[in-house]
């Protein structure tokens, strides 16, 4: 049970006014139509997922499939109706719809895809952008081969070749994503939308508590929708799909069982997906283990880098026409090392074990009113663990966190003349406790969150809409033994974020758009109250009581053109803020300990950068793809901003005949000097790598198979945003072997 005081239920009072923000947003119809009904979802008919952002439409129909592949029509006034599903990845489909009886028909559809390989960007003759959010899909979407063939250790190696992210490490196991430069919290990381609840955002020596192999789909978001999950529009959304819990209607018994392997460190990995339907019951069951030995370096083996994971969930859904609702269980585990030989820190390391279990749970209701539809309830309780280890077993650092949030979100056609809207508001609580040499009060977190989406086409323009209201109180500790009572004190903090987009189609092959966005984010925890050493990241952490909201203004531009030949896509972006959060090396040492004092700071920064990605279908079944990002950043005096990735690019030639795939590629890193003081720079890199992709079908089972050689020529190079570079170089050859049977 949570515990509130009488002088926190004061603060309760901006609850109550985002909840009656909510009722005016989201009236009832007491007076529904008694007219006709549709109401589906529309599915891959490879792999049963659902498929977002279908457009349907008929006579005076016009509607999308929302996140979950949903889709509902109301008011038909005709017993007999033929309604056309397309989607610019698969191919369109007409049903014909006849009421008998009912009033209400269930339809699902499944669409099959034009091209079998999946890849990131699919060329089309005819490409029907209808928001932000369908650009994304053709260039920051992970799934299918595709996926597959990029799986990595962690879900940070899987995405490293994406457009805009980088990785950040202190070891292969605690790596993370950086999009745009960006890092920490920014960077909202989920699993089916739900937060992920990990350390990773705090410090460099934390890995994520996210299997990535098992996921059927990984996305980057970014744009006005993100403002549904986070009030940081500028940093976005990595999500992880796997619909575990299983909402969608499964026709049938579907199986996946998948093997990992990669001799860079002898690691390997054993996975299994089970969706099991039984009349209105969907069951899901998944599964994993892996396990890594120290990784080999074109120096020698680097030493307590060996990483052993397991991971299992199930989940159990029931689905009726008026109510569905679900729950799931997950636990993910993880043991790992990091690195040693570096001043302060032990010569054999650090190992750290984490532990997180997570319960979830939904109720959704599909047609609540002619206006309001899938209205949902969302729950999740949520603890996680995680110690680390020094010399002897001494634990240095002992993480305890327990999480609950509670969420109402509704979609509604046609609010305020908006062709879709969505909105929802939410509340979560946070107990935060920490032990060992790190000397950080407890504190107890509220939020308290609202926000609002729309939506609107006018014939080749569309525009989309968000805005989001958050509160934040922390209350630590007071009389916290190690620290004196000026440092500990109640913080709170009111945010408003807002974004706009616009996309003007030119032509069926062409689009512009613009992403406006007034972003914001609370201090975290550890940025306010942090004090003592952190040998696992070989630094000794200062926390900043007197930190303000992180706070910025956004734009971006993006062009896009596609026709059977040539894909070509671009954004130019710049990031302004007004107050920007970061740990910056002091120059001091903590003599004691003999590790470097990171300091939180927050001043003026300013960040800019481009990406472009073009394809080419060459003959002889050839194709070319490059992609380039680039991001500079700096405070405003001029001086560099710490950890900002370099220049980066993507070179790759690939053959695709039937289900045969062979590809060759080279990654390449421009040198960066631009450093923050007491950065190291990093010299420039190219790295040679190849692939080979095949499927094999045996009745009703779909065999993947993907090799790929990763580092050819062992080549030594460094990664500019590993904490380590200094001390060792990245991985070298690797082959990886990636298996999935598909039933």
């Amino acid at each position: 049970m949570i515990k509130i005081s009488k002088n926190i239920s004061y603060h309760f009072r901006y609850f109550k006014v985002v909840f009656f923000l909510f009722l005016i947003l989201n009236p009832l119809d007491s007076f529904p139509a008694t007219t006709n009904s549709i109401y589906g979802h529309v599915y891959d008919s490879y792999d049963l997922k659902p498929i977002v952002n279908v457009n349907i439409s008929g006579d005076y129909i016009k509607v999308e499939t929302d996140s979950s592949g949903l889709f509902s029509i109301t008011g038909i006034t005709e017993n007999k109706i033929k309604i056309k599903f397309t989607h610019p990845f698969y191919i369109s489909k007409t049903v014909e719809i006849n009421f008998t009886t009912d009033s209400i028909a269930k339809v699902d559809v499944f669409l099959n895809k034009k091209i079998f390989q999946t890849p990131v960007i699919t060329v089309t003759d005819e490409l029907k952008i209808k928001s932000f959010s369908d650009y994304l899909e053709l260039t920051n979407i992970l799934e299918g081969k595709e996926l597959e063939r990029n799986s990595g250790l962690t879900l940070a190696n899987t995405l490293k070749n994406e457009i805009g992210i980088s990785l950040r490490s202190m070891g292969p196991a605690p790596s993370r994503p950086v999009y745009r430069g960006l890092s920490g919290d920014r960077i909202f990381i989920s699993e089916d939308g739900r937060k992920s609840l990990d350390l990773s955002g705090t410090s460099p020596d934390h890995a994520l508590a996210i299997e990535g192999f098992t996921a059927s789909r990984i996305e980057v978001l970014r744009g006005p929708i993100v403002l549904s999950k986070t009030s940081n529009t500028t940093g976005g959304i990595i999500n992880t799909v796997r619909n575990d819990i299983p909402i969608l209607q499964n026709e049938a018994l579907s199986i996946i069982a998948g093997t990992y392997f990669e001799t860079v460190n002898d690691g390997y990995l054993g996975s299994l997906k089970l969706d099991i339907p039984y009349n209105n019951f969907n069951l899901y069951l998944e599964g994993s283990k892996r396990k890594a030995s120290d990784i080999d370096t074109p120096d020698g083996i680097l030493k307590n880098t060996a990483i052993n994971n397991y991971n299992y969930s199930g989940g159990l859904a029931y689905l009726n026409d008026n109510i569905s609702t679900g729950i799931n269980f997950r636990e993910f585990n993880s043991e790992y090392g990091i690195p040693g030989g570096f001043i302060g820190a032990h010569p054999d390391g650090v190992n750290i074990t984490l532990n997180k279990k997570q319960f979830s749970g939904l109720l959704l209701f599909p047609n609540v009113s002619t206006l309001m539809k899938n209205f949902r309830i969302n729950f999740s309780y949520n603890k996680f663990s995680q110690t680390e280890f020094e010399l002897n077993n001494i634990i240095g650092a002992d993480f305890r966190i327990s999480e609950q949030e509670v969420s109402l979100e509704t979609e509604k056609n046609n609010f305020l003349n908006s062709d879709f809207s969505k909105s929802g508001i939410g509340f979560e609580y946070k107990d935060f406790n920490i032990g060992g040499y790190v000397f950080n009060p407890p504190v107890k977190s509220f939020k308290i969150y609202g926000y609002e989406y729309f939506k609107k086409e006018y014939d080749k323009l569309i525009f989309e809409t968000s805005g989001r209201l958050e509160y934040n109180l922390f209350r630590p500790q007071t009389d916290f033994r190690y620290t004196n009572d000026t440092n500990i004190q109640n913080k709170n903090f009111n945010i408003i974020s807002l974004s706009f987009s616009g996309l003007y189609n030119l032509n069926d092959n062409t689009f512009i758009a613009i992403n406006l966005s007034k972003t914001s984010k609370s201090p975290t925890i550890e940025e306010l109250y942090s004090r003592g050493p952190h040998l696992a990241a070989y630094s000794y952490e200062k926390g900043n009581i007197k930190l303000e909201n992180e706070s910025g203004f956004g734009i971006e531009l993006s062009g896009f053109y596609s026709n059977k030949f040539l894909t070509f896509s671009s954004n130019l972006f710049a990031n302004f803020y007004s107050y920007y959060i970061t740990p910056r090396n002091t120059g001091d040492t903590n003599f004691q300990t003999l590790l470097p004092i990171y300091s939180y700071q927050g001043s003026s920064a300013n960040f800019f950068g481009f990406e472009s990605q073009i394809v080419l279908n060459l003959p002889l079944n050839l194709k070319f793809l490059n992609n380039i990002s680039f991001t500079s950043g700096e405070f405003s005096n001029g001086s560099s901003l710490p950890n900002i990735p370099p220049l980066k690019s993507l070179w790759e030639i690939k053959y695709e005949k039937n289900n045969f795939i062979f590809g060759v590629n080279a990654e390449i890193a421009a040198a960066q000097n631009r450093v923050d003081e007491f950065e190291e720079s990093t010299q420039g890199y190219g790295v040679i790598n190849s692939y080979f992709q095949s499927s094999l079908f045996t009745g009703k089972i779909i065999h993947n198979f993907s090799l790929s050689i990763d580092n050819i020529f062992n080549k030594k190079y460094r990664n500019h945003l590993s904490r380590i570079k200094s001390i060792v170089p990245e991985a070298g050859r690797n082959l990886r072997i990636v298996y999935k049977l598909i039933y």
